[in-house]
Formats: C-alpha cells, sequence, structure tokens
C-alpha cells in the first residue's frame, strides 16, 4: 500500500513520526499488486496455412509476479499493392530466369515457393556465463534458403534477457567462420540483433553458419540478483556497476531468468532487391487492420500459460487452492483473468476490508487486504482493497466468451469448426517416429522410437507422446520408464526421461529431450529411444510400426490457425485496462488470395499492454496448389551386363562371371536382374547363393523367370561409376542351356524407376513446395503403398545455385578430387557437401567425402560430361590470388577471371528438360486459359511450335510456361509417414482406392511432410517370394498333398483370378470361387450352443457346444472291418475324395475318422456321400447317412506356381494374395508398379495425377495400302525415349492383349514432344476395312498397351482398266487388272468375275504390285465370260475385305460376239 503525507517538510518522515503525525496529515491507500507489462511476445512468426489462411506462432515472454501474463491481442494488417516499383510491396522481376519466358514480377522473395514468411531457427550459446558481466554469443544456423548480401537476419534477444547499455560506443565486428560476412547491430532499447550479410556475400542453404559476437560488443549475460562485477570490468568506460543495476531494475520480480537458446530470425532483404520476405520500396503499407478475438490459456493464474488455449474468456472459477473456496460463480472473461486473494502478508487495519463488514463481497475471504482480477483493486474507490458497505464490486457481472474445443489435430489439418483455433499450448510441429519392438511371448518387453525431425531442431525440454492405440502394459503406468538415447551417430545422450501413460482407449510413450539436437551434414535431427523399464506391452489392434509424435515445447509456445471467414473482435486500450470496450464483432475477416498481410501481437494483463511484437517479414494468402498436368512417362533403369561361362556344355552347371559398371548409387537391398535366356536348374527357385563379394553378397535363381538377381548387401552400396565383377559359382547349379549358344552381353534390370511429369509454372497465389510420389504394388490402392517427397524449391530457377567459393587449382578431366578457396571464411567446412553436388562450369559433381578440406567427388553428373576446369579463366597470365581476385592479363580480347565453385541443387524441375532449363512454352493451342472443351494439342506439324495440351478439358496454363518435373525412385529413399491411403483418418482404404484428393494423417500438419524411419523397399521382380502380399485369409481344410488343385479358404471374397502364396509356395488360381466339400457328417444336429457358437458332433455322435445341443441317432454305426475311401453322387461337381479309418475292426467296428483327400468343386446342390471302396461290414444305423457339408469358398489352384514347391499345409494356415498380375492382361502385363503424385504447399495438396497412357487422337486415319505415310499419334504418357515405344496397325487378343499375329510394326518412329504428347511414324504397306491403332510402352518392368478401336483403315480397291476386254467365250483367259489399293500381299487379295448367273473366281488372282494384277479365268461349260471383274482386298485376318465396284465400264469384260 501508498502512504499519502499532507503537511510541513513532508520529508521528514521520521519527525512525522516522532511527533506522532501532530504536524502532518496522512492518508494510507488500500492494499493492491505491484505489478507492470508483461514482455512482448517472442519468435513471433506467421506462414500462409491452409487455405486462404495463416499459422501465427509466438513464445510468451518470461512470466513472474512482477509480470503477471493475462493473454494475447492478435492484429492483422492487410499491405497495399501498389503494383509499381515505387509503390508498397513493389513487385521485383523473378531472378535467375529467361527472359523469353515473360513470368510475372513477385513482391515476396519465396513467393513461388512459401508465399512469404521467412525465418530461419537459430540456436544460441555463451560464454562466459557470468550474470552481469559480458559474454561471447555464439550465433549458429543451417539457412533453409541462401542469404544473400544486403539480407538482414533480425534476431529478438527477449528484452531485457540480453541487452547492452543504450550508450554503448564500442566496436562489434563479428567472428567466427562466417563472421566477416556478416556487421553486427543491437538496438540497446528493444534487445534486437541485426546481422546484415556483406555486398557480395552468397551463403548457400543447407550450409552451417556460425558467428561469434565477441566480448567487445559488450552483450551482458543476465543476473538475477542485480549484483554486477567491479565498475569497468568486461563493459566498457560507459557502463558502471550503478548505472547497470538502474538499467536492469525493470527486472525486479523476475527469477531464474536465462537468456534465449534458440529464437527466430527474421530474413530481410533490401527494399531494392528481390530477396527475403519483406515487401519491397515501401514496405507495408496498411490498408486495414484487423483484429482477432484475444486468446487466453484455460487455467486461471497469471503466473502460468499452459492448457488449452482458447478465445474471449477463460470460463472457470478462481482454483480453490489460491485460497477462494467460496467463489463458485465461474465468471468468464473479462473478469476471471487473475486470481490474486487474501495475502497473510499483507494486514490491512482497515476494518471496512474485514469480512464482517463484506458480507455480500465473494473477494473478501479474510480480514486481510484483498485485490482483485489482475490484481486491481477491489471497492468503490480504486485506492482501496474492500469495498464498504460490503457491495459486490463491478467486476463481478458476469460476461460471455468462447472456449476452444476442437481437437489439435482437426485444427492442424484446416477442419476444424472453430476459425481461428488453436494448439493445446507448448505444440507444436509434429513430427513422424519408426517403432520397433522386441517380444517376450505375446508381450513387447521393450520398445524403440526412431525420431526424425526434418529443418527443426529437437530442441532441449521438449516432450513427445507417441500413441499407441489401445495399448496396454501389464504394470499400467510406469513414470519414469527407464529409457537410453543415442544420436543420429550413436552418441549416447543423457538427461532423457521416458514415461508410461494409459488410458481406457490408448497407452502413449511419453519423451522428453534432456538435449537439443540439430539437424546433422544432410540429414534430420535424428535420436533412437529404447525403454529399459518394466514392460509387458500388447494391444488388441496391434502394435504399431509407426505413428504420428505429438511435440509440445513445454515452455508456452502458441500456435494460432486463422481462415478466411475468421471472427472478430474489438477493444480500446484504457489507461489501468489493456481491453477495454471489448466486444465481439458480427463482421468476419475476408482473406482473398494473394492478399499480403503483416502480423502483431501484444501481450496484456490487468493494468498493461505490452511493447508489439511485429513480423517485419510478409505472408501472402494463398491456395492450393495446380495439380501436375500429366505424366510423360515411367521407366526402370537398366545397365548393360557382360556375361562369361566356365563351361559351355549343354545342360550342365557353369561358373557365371557377371561385369557391370554401375550407371548410379545403388544403396543397400537394390536388386539386379540379370537375364539369362535358356538356363535351368534342377532346383528352383535357388535362393541365397553366395558370391564372396563385398558389395553384391547374395544371388537369386528362378528358373520360372530365367532371372539371377543380385543383391546389395546390408550397409554398403555399389556406387557410381565403379566396376565390380560378380561370380556365381557352379555350385548353384544353374545349367548352361541345352540348344544353342548363352548371350555374352545382356541388358540387365535395376530395382530403380524413374518419372517424369509435366506441370503449370506455379504462380504466386498458388506457390509450390514440392511433390509427394506414391508407388504400389497394388493396382487397386489398397496396400503396399510407398510415399516419398520431393522438393521443389523455385524461387532461383529450377537449375539453383549458390557460390561456395573458388577453384584453389586447375582439375584435370579424371580427377576426382578438388580444394576450395572461400574467402570471407575462417576454417570453413565442407562435411555438409557430403552427398551433395557441387557445380563448376556446365560439370555437376557429387561429393562422396571431405577429408582435411578436400572434396572427392563423382564426375559428369546429372547428365553432364566430365571437363577440365582452369582455376583462372582468360589465357595469358591470368591468374587467381587468395582472395578469388582475378590477377595478370589475359589472352586479347579475353578477360581474367577465377573459376567459381557452386553447390548445385537438385528439384523436382528438371532443367536437363525443356528449351528452357526445365521449362517451355508449349502449352498448346488451347491457349493459356483454354475452356473446357476446347482442342488444345492440333495435330499437324504447323501447330507443333505451339505445343500440345493434352487434357480434355485442357489444363490451365496460367503464366503460359509448362515446368518438367523428373523423380527417381529407389530402394534407401526416406519414405513419409504423413498420408493416409485415401482415408479420413486411417491409412487404410477398401475396394478400389483410386481417390482424387490425398488426406493428412491424424495429427501431421499441412506442408509439413513427416519422414518416416523405415526407408523405401522397391521389390525385385526376378524373385517371386518377395513380390508384394497382403493377408487376406486363411485356409479352412488342410491341403495333404502336393498334388491337389481344390483349395477351401474361409472367405474367397477378394480372391480372384490372381496368386495367392501360402507359406513359400505360390499358387494361381483358376476362375471364381465354387462350391466344394468341406466335411463330411454321420449325424444330425439339432439344438442351441451354451455360448452361442454352432452346435457340432463328431464322428461318436458327441455333441459339443452344451446347451440343448444334440445329435440323431443316438446310437453308433458297427460292422466295420476295413478302412476305405468316399465318393459323391449328384450334386454336380467333380474331383472329390476322401478317405476313412475304422477302429475296433469287426462287428463292433465303426469310421473313426474322416480324411478329405480333395474337396472337389463345381458343386451346385449337396451331393449324396457313398463308400467307393472298402468299408466292408459298415453297417449305418437307422436315420445315419454319410453327409456332406459344402464350402463356397473352394478355388481352383495351379500348384507350384513360378518356380516355387508344392508342398502340403495344415487347416488355418496364412493365405495371402499377391497383386502384381501376372497373366497377361491389358495395361497389366506383369510385374510392375503403379504411380501417382500430388503437389503441395502450405496451403495442402493438389489432386492426385495417375499415371495413364492413353491414345487421344491420330492423323490421317486413313492410310494408303503401299505404306509409308508418316502418321501423327497424340497421347498422354507417351514417353520421350524412342527405344521404349512401339506403334502398331492391328489387333489385339480376347483379354486385350498384342495379336502380334495380326499386328504390323509402324516404322522410324520420332518422338516430338519431350512430354510425350506426340509422336510420329511411317505406316507399314497393308489392307482392311478397320484396324486398331496400338501403342505399347515397355520399360523393364513397366509395360502399357493403349487401343484405339477402329481408327485405322485403307481405302478400298479400285479397279482403272483391264486388259483384254474382249474374250472368246468359253475360252481360259489372263485378265489384266490395271488400279489402286491391291497392297502388297497376295494373300490379301482375291478377284472374280461376277456376271449375271454368279461369279468366277480368279484362280489365281496373283499380285504384280499395288496397282496392278493377274486374274487367271477358266470358265466351265456353258459358264459366261460376260461381267464385271471384281478385287477384293483384305481378310478376317487383316482388317476385314472390301471389294471393288462391280459395275462401270473400266472393269466391264466382254465376249465376242458369235460369228455372224
Amino acid at each position: 500500500k501508498l502512504m499519502f503525507m499532507a503537511g510541513w517538510h513532508t520529508h521528514l518522515l521520521q519527525e512525522h513520526v516522532n511527533n506522532s503525525a501532530g504536524t502532518f496529515t496522512t492518508v494510507d491507500s488500500g492494499y493492491f499488486d505491484v505489478f507492470t507489462a508483461p514482455g512482448a511476445p517472442l519468435n513471433l512468426q506467421a506462414i500462409a496455412y491452409g487455405e486462404l489462411g495463416f499459422r501465427i506462432e509466438y513464445d510468451p515472454s518470461e512470466i513472474a509476479r512482477l509480470k503477471p501474463l493475462s493473454g494475447f491481442i492478435v492484429e492483422i494488417d492487410f499491405c497495399t499493392q501498389s503494383g509499381s516499383d515505387s509503390g508498397s510491396c513493389a513487385t521485383r522481376a523473378v531472378a535467375g530466369y529467361p527472359e523469353a519466358l515473360s513470368l510475372p514480377n513477385k513482391p515476396l522473395g519465396s513467393d513461388l515457393y512459401t508465399g512469404g514468411g521467412r525465418t530461419e531457427e537459430v540456436q544460441f550459446s555463451y560464454s562466459p556465463t557470468t550474470g552481469g558481466a559480458a559474454t561471447e554469443v555464439n550465433v549458429t544456423l543451417r539457412p533453409k534458403d541462401h542469404i544473400y548480401g544486403g539480407d538482414e537476419l533480425r534476431i529478438h534477444l527477449n528484452y531485457p534477457g540480453l541487452y547492452r547499455a543504450i550508450d554503448y560506443s564500442g566496436s562489434c565486428v563479428p567472428e567466427g567462420s562466417h563472421g566477416s560476412l556478416f556487421t553486427a547491430d543491437i538496438n540497446a532499447n528493444t534487445s534486437v540483433l541485426t546481422l546484415t550479410a556483406v555486398s557480395g556475400a552468397e551463403i548457400a542453404r543447407g550450409q552451417p553458419v556460425t558467428i561469434m559476437l565477441p566480448l567487445a560488443c559488450e552483450i551482458i549475460y543476465p543476473d538475477n540478483a542485480l549484483a554486477f562485477e567491479a565498475d569497468n570490468a568486461h563493459l566498457g568506460s560507459n557502463h558502471t556497476k550503478t548505472n547497470l543495476a538502474d538499467y536492469q531494475s525493470s527486472r525486479y520480480g523476475t527469477k531464474a531468468l536465462s537468456p534465449p537458446m534458440r529464437a527466430i530470425a527474421y530474413v530481410v532483404g533490401p527494399v531494392d532487391g528481390s530477396t527475403g520476405d519483406n515487401c519491397k520500396n515501401v514496405t507495408c503499407t496498411v490498408s486495414s487492420t484487423k483484429v482477432l478475438p484475444i486468446v487466453q490459456d484455460s487455467n486461471t493464474m497469471d503466473l502460468t500459460w499452459s492448457g488449452s488455449l482458447q478465445f474471449g474468456a477463460v470460463g472457470v472459477a478462481c482454483d480453490s487452492t489460491i485460497g477462494v473456496p467460496e467463489d463458485t460463480s465461474s465468471q468468464t472473461f473479462p473478469n476471471k483473468r487473475y486470481c490474486s486473494m487474501a495475502s497473510t502478508g499483507s494486514n490491512d487495519l482497515d476494518a471496512y476490508d474485514h469480512v464482517e463488514a463484506n458480507p455480500s463481497n465473494i473477494f473478501v475471504t479474510s480480514n486481510y487486504g484483498n485485490s482483485g482480477q489482475n490484481g486491481k483493486p477491489i471497492g468503490s474507490n480504486a485506492g482501496r482493497a474492500g469495498r464498504p458497505g460490503g457491495t459486490i464490486a463491478a467486476e463481478v457481472t458476469q460476461s460471455s466468451g468462447t472456449l476452444f474445443v476442437d481437437s489439435s489435430s482437426l485444427c492442424r489439418a484446416g477442419g476444424s469448426t472453430q476459425n481461428p483455433c488453436m494448439l493445446p499450448s507448448g505444440e507444436e510441429w509434429n513430427p513422424a517416429v519408426a517403432l520397433s519392438y522386441n517380444f517376450t511371448g505375446s508381450n513387447a518387453t521393450t520398445m524403440t522410437v526412431n525420431l526424425r525431425r526434418d529443418e527443426r531442431c529437437i530442441q532441449q525440454g521438449t516432450s513427445f507422446t507417441v500413441p499407441i492405440p489401445l495399448g496396454k502394459n501389464a504394470a499400467g503406468n510406469v513414470s519414469p520408464l527407464g529409457c537410453s538415447v543415442v544420436d543420429g551417430a550413436d552418441a549416447a545422450l543423457s538427461g532423457w526421461t521416458c514415461h508410461w501413460i494409459e488410458t481406457t482407449w490408448e497407452g502413449t510413450l511419453v519423451i522428453y529431450a534432456g538435449s537439443t539436437i540439430c539437424p546433422p551434414n544432410g540429414g534430420p535431427a535424428a535420436a533412437v529411444i529404447t525403454t529399459t523399464g518394466d514392460l509387458a506391452l500388447t494391444s488388441t489392434s496391434g502394435l504399431p510400426s509407426r505413428a504420428v509424435a505429438v511435440s509440445n515445447n513445454n515452455a508456452g509456445h502458441a500456435t494460432l490457425i486463422v481462415r478466411n471467414g475468421a471472427s472478430l473482435a474489438s477493444y480500446t486500450t484504457l489507461s489501468g485496462d489493456p481491453v477495454g470496450n471489448y466486444a465481439a464483432s458480427t463482421a468476419t475477416l475476408a482473406i482473398a488470395a494473394n492478399d499480403i498481410v503483416s502480423l502483431r501481437v501484444y501481450a496484456y494483463n490487468g493494468r498493461f499492454r505490452s511493447p508489439a511484437a511485429e513480423t517485419p517479414v510478409q505472408t501472402r494468402a494463398i491456395l492450393k496448389p495446380t495439380a501436375p498436368a500429366y505424366f510423360s512417362d515411367s521407366a526402370q533403369r537398366s545397365v548393360g551386363v557382360v556375361l562369361s561361362y566356365s563351361q559351355t556344355n549343354a545342360s550342365v552347371a557353369t561358373e557365371i562371371t557377371i561385369d557391370i559398371t554401375a550407371p548410379a548409387d545403388l544403396l543397400n537391398g537394390t536388386s539386379l536382374n540379370v537375364p539369362l535366356a535358356g538356363f535351368s536348374s534342377a532346383v528352383s527357385p535357388v535362393r541365397d547363393i553366395e558370391t564372396g563379394h563385398a558389395v553384391f553378397t547374395i544371388g537369386q535363381w528362378n528358373s520360372n523367370t530365367s532371372v539371377l538377381s543380385l543383391i546389395v548387401a546390408p550397409n554398403t552400396q555399389a556406387s557410381q561409376a565403379e566396376h565390380y565383377t560378380i561370380i556365381i559359382p557352379s555350385s548353384a547349379g544353374i545349367l548352361y542351356p541345352a540348344t544353342g549358344t548363352a548371350a555374352g552381353s545382356v541388358i540387365a534390370m535395376i530395382a530403380t524407376y524413374t518419372i517424369n511429369w509435366v506441370t503449370p509454372f506455379p504462380i504466386v497465389s498458388r506457390p509450390r513446395k514440392g511433390f509427394v510420389v506414391q508407388m504400389t504394388t497394388d493396382r487397386n490402392w489398397n496396400s503396399d503403398i510407398s510415399t516419398l517427397l520431393f522438393a521443389d524449391k523455385l524461387n532461383n530457377a529450377a537449375d539453383d545455385t549458390a557460390t561456395l567459393g573458388y577453384l584453389q587449382a586447375d582439375v584435370g578431366m579424371t580427377d576426382l578430387n578438388i580444394t576450395l578457396l572461400e574467402p570471407g571464411t575462417t576454417n570453413p567446412t565442407y562435411d555438409w557437401l557430403v552427398g551433395r553436388y557441387i557445380k563448376i562450369n556446365a560439370e555437376v559433381l557429387k561429393v562422396t567425402n571431405v577429408t582435411d578440406g578436400m572434396l572427392f567427388v563423382l564426375r559428369g553428373q546429372i547428365s553432364t560430361a566430365a571437363d577440365a576446369h582452369s582455376q583462372a579463366t582468360g589465357g595469358g597470365t591470368c591468374a587467381c590470388d587468395s582472395a578469388g581476385a582475378a590477377t595478370g592479363t589475359g589472352t586479347t580480347g579475353l578477360t581474367c577471371a577465377c573459376t567459381k565453385v557452386y553447390a548445385y541443387y537438385i528439384s523436382a524441375t528438371d532443367p536437363s528438360v525443356g528449351r528452357y532449363n526445365g521449362f517451355d512454352l508449349l502449352v498448346g493451342t488451347a491457349g493459356n486459359n483454354p475452356a473446357a472443351g476446347t482442342d488444345g494439342c492440333r495435330i499437324g506439324a504447323i501447330y507443333w511450335p505451339l505445343g500440345c495440351n493434352i487434357r480434355v478439358p485442357p489444363v490451365a496454363y496460367s503464366v503460359g510456361v509448362r515446368s518438367f518435373q523428373s523423380a527417381v525412385l529407389q530402394t534407401g529413399q526416406a519414405k513419409l509417414n504423413w498420408l493416409t491411403n485415401c482415408g479420413t483418418e486411417g491409412s487404410t482404404c477398401t475396394g478400389v482406392c483410386d481417390c482424387t484428393t490425398p488426406t493428412l494423417l491424424s495429427n501431421t500438419d499441412l506442408g509439413a511432410p513427416t519422414l518416416a524411419e523405415d526407408p523405401l523397399y522397391i521389390r525385385n521382380t526376378g524373385d517371386p517370394l518377395q513380390w508384394s502380399n497382403v493377408p487376406a485369409t486363411t485356409l479352412a481344410l488342410t491341403i495333404p498333398s502336393t498334388t491337389v488343385q481344390h483349395v477351401i479358404l474361409t472367405d474367397s471374397s477378394i480372391v480372384d483370378a490372381s496368386y495367392m502364396r501360402l507359406g513359400d509356395e505360390l499358387v494361381y488360381v483358376h476362375g471364381s470361387p465354387t462350391r466344394g466339400v468341406t466335411n463330411v457328417i454321420l449325424y444330425q444336429v439339432s439344438g442351441n450352443s451354451a455360448n452361442g457358437d454352432p452346435c457340432t458332433c463328431d464322428l461318436l455322435g458327441n455333441a459339443t457346444g452344451d446347451g440343448t445341443c444334440a445329435c440323431f441317432p443316438q446310437s453308433v454305426m458297427t460292422g466295420c472291418t476295413a478302412g476305405g475311401t468316399l465318393q459323391t453322387v449328384g450334386g454336380g461337381g467333380l474331383g472329390f475324395s476322401a478317405t476313412f479309418t475304422v477302429a475296433n475292426p469287426g462287428a463292433s467296428g465303426y469310421i473313426d475318422s474322416i480324411t478329405i483327400t480333395d474337396p472337389g468343386y463345381g458343386y451346385i446342390s449337396i451331393p449324396e456321400i457313398r463308400i467307393e471302396s472298402g468299408g466292408d461290414g459298415c453297417t449305418l444305423q437307422e436315420g445315419q447317412s454319410f453327409i456332406a457339408v459344402t464350402s463356397r469358398h473352394t478355388v481352383t489352384v495351379e500348384r507350384g506356381a513360378l518356380g516355387t514347391t508344392a508342398v502340403t499345409h495344415a487347416a488355418g494356415t496364412a493365405v495371402s494374395v499377391i497383386h502384381w498380375p501376372l497373366r497377361s492382361t491389358r495395361n497389366s502385363p506383369g510385374a510392375q508398379y503403379y504411380f501417382r503424385i500430388a503437389a503441395y504447399n502450405d496451403a495442402g495438396l493438389s489432386d492426385y495425377l495417375y499415371y495413364k497412357h492413353q491414345i487421344t487422337e491420330m492423323s490421317p486415319r486413313e492410310l494408303p495400302t503401299t505404306g509409308g505415310q508418316t502418321i501423327e499419334v497424340t497421347l498422354e504418357g507417351g514417353g520421350h525415349v524412342v527405344g521404349n515405344t512401339t506403334v502398331y496397325i492391328g489387333h489385339t487378343h480376347l483379354n486385350g492383349t498384342l495379336d502380334e499375329s495380326r499386328s504390323k510394326v509402324c516404322q522410324s518412329l520420332v518422338v516430338s514432344d519431350v512430354a510425350g504428347t506426340r509422336l510420329t511414324c511411317v505406316t507399314p504397306p497393308w489392307v482392311g476395312r478397320s484396324h486398331d491403332l496400338l501403342v505399347r510402352y515397355k520399360s523393364g518392368s513397366i509395360e502399357k498397351l493403349s487401343v484405339a478401336n477402329n481408327y485405322v483403315s485403307f481405302p478400298a480397291p479400285t479397279i482403272k482398266i483391264i486388259e483384254p476386254v474382249q474374250v472368246t467365250a468359253g475360252t481360259s483367259v489372263i485378265i489384266t487388272i490395271t488400279g489402286t489399293s491391291f497392297g502388297a500381299n497376295n494373300t490379301d487379295v482375291i478377284g472374280a468375275l461376277r456376271t449375271s448367273t454368279g461369279e468366277n473366281p480368279c484362280a489365281p488372282l496373283t499380285l504384280i504390285s499395288d496397282t496392278s494384277a493377274l486374274c487367271y479365268l477358266f470358265p466351265m461349260t456353258g459358264q459366261q465370260l460376260d461381267g464385271n471383274i471384281v478385287v477384293g482386298v483384305g481378310t478376317p485376318w487383316s482388317g476385314g475385305q472390301q471389294n471393288s465396284t462391280a459395275s462401270g465400264i473400266e472393269s466391264k469384260l466382254k465376249e465376242f460376239d458369235p460369228p455372224a
């Protein structure tokens, strides 16, 4: 409380006391809380999130008794976009692209990638950490994008957590490996550190950057006790113990304050440049400001920030633990923001504040001083704590607010019913985890969690909650649960803790990070956590192998997601009331695509509003990216292999030597399939052939497919351009061909695929971060789906480079190591380049290792050629000094220059395709914004320069530019655990799951693909036992022999004409399920069991099932002397057989077992069962008979398929379905993968594009019979490699496959569009009324056949003249026929003389050429030679017959008139 004094010598307080207040008048105030404004929010950032929405994140500053925190005020400024270079948010040209593309300018640096909001994550460390003393500040970061000269990194250091005196006048020069590339400035009023890249600086993304601010910068480490070292010690001439204490006095009341270990750095580009996401020229001229509903947490104390975050209200009463059990009114905002009641240390002597004087005031709970919400005084006089007369304070009046109730997962996915919505306090971006277990019996006794976080550090203190649906531990909750932790390099970590917590529906493993792990060179931040405590874990739904962990920084991190249509509010900041006149608005937030905004957030408490935290970078409202337009093709990678053999005797085992040069890095598990036509083996398959080779350690042989598979061993790789010799020993039993000579070289297929596709160039309202590619072996997209990520950062063109330095020495064409000179850096490390690419002149090189600053490389990568590179160019005496500056004099007309070395980044967009390095303007004749139904791909060479827009309706190319993407899919790549399989929540789908729209897994975030721990494994097409199989059902009946071909399943609903796997045996299913006999019984059953299961009877008539179960008749058969066999009679089926055995042979003998050896098939009714043989003397009792029990789940199979071995199988054996279709059908000819892709950005994912191979048009359609016609075919997915495509004129078999005997190849094929939409070929000579156009695409295991039915015809034959035109009646004659379109094949042509009485066939008709034929006529007695010659061309084999016209003088043949 305060004492107010009036009178003489009021400064003489002691005199006042001594004189008993005789010369003074004093008034004491009531008791009140002393506090100041809360600290401004920290690490504020805003990015586009969801369509027309933003994700706003920030951290609360330190909360203390002096700085209570009630909530936050979020304001959105909409920026004016002038459209001119001199106005607000001025646009700048897109850097790195050819002018010919005419791309529109953009205002924000990352407009094509994220839509703005760029920040970088920065880590700090300090030395020394002496409170009140100057400290060295180490700043480290790994930028997500390049940093250029003039770019600023603005970092808020949490005022006054780190600061220096306002009157500092020293010199602060950054040090460290990259210190000389930056200048440093610290704003002492705001504690904002600004690091500015010096002119000419260029820092590549992904490069570790270290900057140290030395002691001379006089940055003061915080001191909680307000004690400082002696005057001027480490502090500079303007720092003294006294003025520092005064300066830091505003921190009074804080405790345990530590400087930031992590912060967000805003990347602010020069206003006259094109980098950075700040608006250029005039930054952001505000056109309007919108206020969101204010944000509170769910607890009632303002000394913490925790729990679920809410809008507009707390909605709960003060906790009873702070002394107000009587307060049960559940008052809501703005009345219950803070409760500070009944402090026993505030001895209020004013009787008016006593409980007995305030019987109706619920806030007066003791005879001590009381204060209201957020420390506001209670009472009619603001100087008093109580209210005379006991009336209730005005603050008690109730008001309403909105409690946020939606789930975190819905909020993240953009599907929340609340708008805006918030994640619970502390929750941040969630990572995916991979899970594995060790079992004792059915219980998991240890659990291992592989945690990975890409681009973000795992911060100390963060918790990760891993859900295990229906997970139960025998010991229940275990907290703490022992666990050991290592990082991605297997280094042990300390301080981590684990806890097992379970509820009725879910068990969770909660992991607390005890240290900070940042992404290492070339990979994500990773930790492997293995439990060591008391676990005996089970789950009725099965223990998952993957999960999404909920991440919480446990420091109050706030995440608000706002979308178009969000609720708004208004307020006025009054003296002592920061949210005065607060009211919800009836208006809603209107966000339009391309709106650019800035964010501002205040913290507030009962009396004060903090300074604003503002984003100096802007963010754009965006939409989902444009979907990919179409696939160009998909291909399997191949390599030439040289073969040699130890002996060449027919059908004798031979040693096989294989020589190969790896065309690319082949990671562990990759298979190489070598075709060995004609080879065989006595046993197949032959697995685990030991080669003795260090890389290809194991081989596998399958005689059925004639393929030898070589597998790259675990933890190894075959390196690009390396030569390998592998020997398969003769002991493997692979036999040299029985006839002919084995090939000396073949093309081997690698289990690696390349897909190519086309996408419209991104626009600022639909930026693109990259693509997700899904691949599966299941053509129905039900199972075996792998998801991969391919980034597509087009801020700096597809050929994205950043300067690393200069060559230190010349590089020869075959040199495999280089050294760099990087001016401006101190002892730079290049370890981060391992596995990445660099570029020198036009050559791309891959860095394989770095030792002592020397880079070891692979030459000529990414479709470039190895070349020699000089350190200095220009000839003459040109050289380079240590600073990278050129010296000397060049050859006449040439300028000396130092050769730069660039970091080279691969995007999905492929700069080797298209006229403009990944792009072209050939968007088709439909224009940039085609209307539905417009022809976008016109036939004819005159339209080729316009391009082809193959889709109907055509794809909209908003800026008139096509971009070309390529992705290589190979074993070992990191997979994603981000998307469902077309479901809304889980990862399963039933039926055909080729859905249109991707959906996120629960608790994942938009625009932030989460990596899975398990890498991609591409299945080996040469080994059938490695093919994908999905558990489908079980055997209902034992398969007792290796020859039985009828199998009864418990469920045949998903088994059709396909392959099934039973153990290590594959069987092929013929046709649809039918009816077979699954059991034979002797008794009729009746009654109901006790447990609801069906009643049954055994062969002795004993009922099972309890309850009222009974068997009829009650007696047992007698007289059996020997066992025998059973057969069926009637029922319409075939193939049944069974055996039976007899117990007690003789007068009391009876059948004690019946074994079905073949269930048969095709029964349409229940058959009669009779004894076929044996069973002598068996006498059935009255009412007893053999009764067949049938099943409609009987399938007919081919045993031991694809080289596997037929064996017996017990009932209950698991049966899996193999989805790869292996009996050829159109478009599904064999073992192959299927692909779909979608583009993504922070707004979401586009629709899927599925790989399609489809003909759209052909011209001309009528072809000359002579051949030689160049035809043009437009199609989708046609490919760009000529050797993979074949065009046929012909026909298909009934099953849709190519009938090569009735088809002819169109020769001289040319691909005229790199996007695979146009090709030409020269037609063969042929005839016929109607043919199909067929285009077959084949690349390894990928094979597609597209058919355009009845597209092709050939003209009917015509006759122009015959000779002679008159003949002698009754004599043989040869008629020469001249005409057109007779064809080139005599078997396709027939002829006849058509007369009034019938036809006289040409016997024969001899084809001379397409225009000439001879008809031999041999008239019978009385047969006329007066009529028309008719030529018929074509047969059913060649497309159908067409005849010449049977009239007209041209074909008229007459007999000479008889002599007169």
